[in-house]
C-alpha cells in the first residue's frame, strides 16, 4: 500500500540520520544513496516525502544527495514548482548557476506567480551582473 511504502522510506531515512549524527558519515551517506537510488513505484505522498528528505539533506550540507532526493520527488510530480525551486537552490549551493537558473525558469513556467522563485531568479541575475562587473 502507499502508506506502507511511505513508512518504509521514512524508516530507511530514520536509520541513516542517527549514523550521520554519530559521525558515521560515509555509512550514512551510503545508506541514503542506496535508499534514494532504489526504484520505487508511485505512491501518494512520495513527492512530498522525497522533497522533504532533499530539504533536510541540503540543510546538512549533503547537496549531492539532496539533488538525488529532489529528482526522485520530480519523478512523482514532474510539474511541482516547489520541487523545481528546491533543485534550483541545491544547484546554487554548489555554484552551478546556469542549472539553478534553468530550474527556476521551469518553476516559473509551471507557476508564473511563484514570487519566491522570481525573487531568487532576480538574485541570480544580480549575482551574474556582479561577476561580469568584476571580470
Amino acid at each position: 500500500t502507499d502508506v506502507g511504502q511511505v513508512r518504509l522510506l521514512r524508516s530507511q531515512c530514520a536509520q541513516a540520520l542517527p549514523l550521520l549524527r554519530r559521525g558515521a558519515r560515509s555509512e550514512s551517506i551510503s545508506l541514503l544513496r542506496e535508499m534514494l537510488n532504489k526504484p520505487h513505484t508511485f505512491v501518494a505522498g512520495g513527492a512530498q516525502l522525497c522533497s522533504e528528505f532533499g530539504r533536510g539533506l541540503r540543510r546538512l550540507g549533503l547537496t549531492s544527495l539532496a539533488l538525488i532526493a529532489h529528482r526522485r520527488a520530480l519523478e512523482f510530480a514532474p510539474r511541482d514548482e516547489r520541487i523545481l525551486f528546491n533543485i534550483a537552490r541545491s544547484y546554487h549551493d554548489i555554484d552551478l548557476l546556469p542549472e539553478s537558473r534553468d530550474y527556476l525558469e521551469q518553476a516559473l513556467a509551471v507557476a508564473p506567480d511563484f514570487s519566491v522563485a522570481r525573487q531568487f531568479l532576480a538574485f541570480l541575475d544580480g549575482k551574474a551582473s556582479q561577476r561580469v562587473g568584476t571580470s
